[in-house]
Parts: structure tokens; sequence; C-alpha cells
């Protein structure tokens, strides 16, 4: 089925990277529901930025440090996995991971004034908070419609002419088996329209 599918067309990529003389792995990864908590431009700038300080949601973190091991291996700096692992655990925990991403947007030119305080990026005016309206699970959260809510909502095009709300998204405050209560907040959507 689609973990078969996925596994087959990593298998794929790995052996085009192969014939191509690249050293290539693949990292096959849920994504039944969203990664972090948020989708859409600026909330997921700084949940990013979140993460980049040793904080963040777990399964971003996880999966950051995972690809992060898997650069390190490829690279050939490291040869030993946990090793390459703990390097950038404490690279978040000690802050040069986030030293090291301002040097990127310095290098570039770009404004770290917009990074440095994340209160200037912007949120759309209009929210919702979506509330529970009986205690119970999550049971699923479905990425993609999540991710055509977004859309909807102005995070995103579906053409290149289309503007982009940056400040539009939503954020999650509960995932895929969390317990909910009557009366909760589940998500807030946020939209300049």
């Amino acid at each position: 089925p689609i973990k078969d599918d996925a596994f087959s067309l990593a298998r794929e990529m790995i052996d085009i990277g192969h014939l191509m003389g690249r050293n290539t792995v693949a990292v096959v990864t849920n994504m039944d529901e969203p990664l972090g908590n948020t989708i859409g431009n600026a909330l997921e700038l700084k949940e990013s930025i979140e993460t980049l300080h040793g904080k963040g949601p777990d399964d971003l973190r996880e999966l950051c440090i995972e690809l992060g091991t898997e650069m390190l291996i490829l690279s050939g700096k490291y040869e030993n996995r946990e090793y390459a692992g703990e390097e950038l655990i404490n690279a978040l925990d000690n802050g040069s991971a986030w030293d090291k991403f301002r040097d990127f947007i310095k290098i570039q030119g770009g404004d770290l004034s917009y990074i440095d305080d994340v209160d200037k990026l912007p949120i759309s005016p209009l929210s919702k908070d979506l509330i529970a309206y009986k205690d119970g699970y999550i049971h699923e959260l479905i990425a993609r419609e999540l991710g055509e809510v977004s859309l909807i909502l102005g995070a995103g095009r579906k053409t290149k002419e289309d503007n982009i709300d940056y400040g539009a998204g939503i954020r999650l405050y509960k995932k895929v088996g969390d317990k909910v209560s009557e009366g909760e907040k589940i998500a807030s959507i946020y939209s300049g329209s």
C-alpha cells in the first residue's frame, strides 16, 4: 500500500542519486498530519525560530535532528550517527544553530530585526478559534486537507499570479492522539479576508 509505495519511491530516488555519482539517502516520514503545530508562512517561521532556540514542537525538532544527522554523515564530517546527532542537539540547545541561521540571513542582506523580534512578523487580522464541542481524542488530522484550507485562507498560491498573505494560516493546539475536553481550543485559523 502507501507505505510500500513510499519505500519503493525512496529506493528509486537513491538509485538515481547513485547513478549520478552522488551519495544519496532517503528518509521516509509520516505525513498523515502536519509537521509541527503551524501551517502558513509567518506562523511556520516563528515555529522554526523557536526550534532554533532549542524549543519548538518535538516532532519538528526530531525531524531536524534526523535530517541533519543524515547530512553530516553524507558530508563525511562525521562517521558516527550518534555523535553527529548529539552535535546537532547541542547546536540547537546552546544557541550555535540560531547564530548560524542569523549569519545566513545577514549574508543574504536580510533584515535581522524580523527574526530577532518575531512579533514583527505578520499575523492576519481575522482569526477564529475552533473549539471542541465534546470530550474525546484527536483521531485524525489530514495534512493535505489542512494544506488546502491554508491555501484558501491565503497562505499559498493556486497560480503564480496569486498574492500570498504571509500572516494567514493555522495553529494547531492538538495533534493525533491528544485528549480534548469540551470547550477546549483545538486550532486557530488566520486570514486577511
